[in-house]
């Protein structure tokens, strides 16, 4: 899953040829920004070949890193645009901050 991915940015960097010299960090990240890549359907992907593997450990750890980027952005997708270096600092406060966990019932209620 990984290696396509890339090879699809490969691929559309390829195509700009002599162009891309034409093209700053800031530019191509841009360029490709255009063509946004869904990062939680990727790590979703990712962890269901990891179980499929028999890697349930790994799968896990990786899974509550999908949780927790979903709840931080608090959005059902995410560019790797999105993710920058501030994104560590406030993963890491909102892991140490007091959360409370709801869970309905066989009845309904909340408990």
């Amino acid at each position: 899953m990984l290696n396509k991915t890339l090879d699809d940015y490969r691929g559309e960097i390829s195509k700009l040829g002599p162009k891309l010299d034409l093209y700053s960090a800031e530019a191509l990240k841009n360029y490709l920004k255009d063509k946004p890549m869904d990062f939680l359907k990727f790590c979703k992907g990712h962890i269901d070949g990891l179980k499929k593997e028999g890697r349930k450990g790994s799968a896990g750890t990786l899974t509550t890193v999908l949780l927790s980027l979903h709840d931080y952005f608090n959005k059902t997708s995410i560019t790797p645009l999105d993710i920058n270096v501030e994104i560590p600092q406030g993963l890491t406060m909102q892991f140490r901050a007091l959360r409370s966990l709801y869970c309905v019932n066989e009845l309904s209620k909340c408990t």
